[in-house]
């Protein structure tokens, strides 16, 4: 877990907006303590309640480490949410 939270701030920090397949500049440049924060928060909730499309909103397809799984698809990371929203139902 430790090395999710650390991935997603680093994420945070770093967010690029992107028009055409051309990065125009951070949309976010300074993040606040808060703000990383918060966005970690959301995508825990995400994580916990086995949401995987807003997950994937939060992500590019085949450019996340999917806890372990380098590279992983949308699809792959969709289908694994599945299964565990089926498999973790408490």
């Amino acid at each position: 877990m430790n090395r999710l939270i650390l991935t997603l701030t680093a994420f945070a920090s770093v967010v690029v907006a992107v028009i055409g397949g051309e990065p125009v500049g951070s949309v976010l440049a300074n993040p606040t303590a808060s703000d990383q924060d918060a966005l970690i928060l959301r995508i825990l909730k995400v994580l916990e309640t086995h949401d995987y499309h807003s997950l994937l909103s939060y992500t590019l397809d085949k450019e996340i480490d999917y806890f372990g799984h380098k590279n992983a698809s949308s699809a792959f990371i969709e289908q694994d949410m599945t299964q565990d929203a089926r498999s973790y139902k408490w």
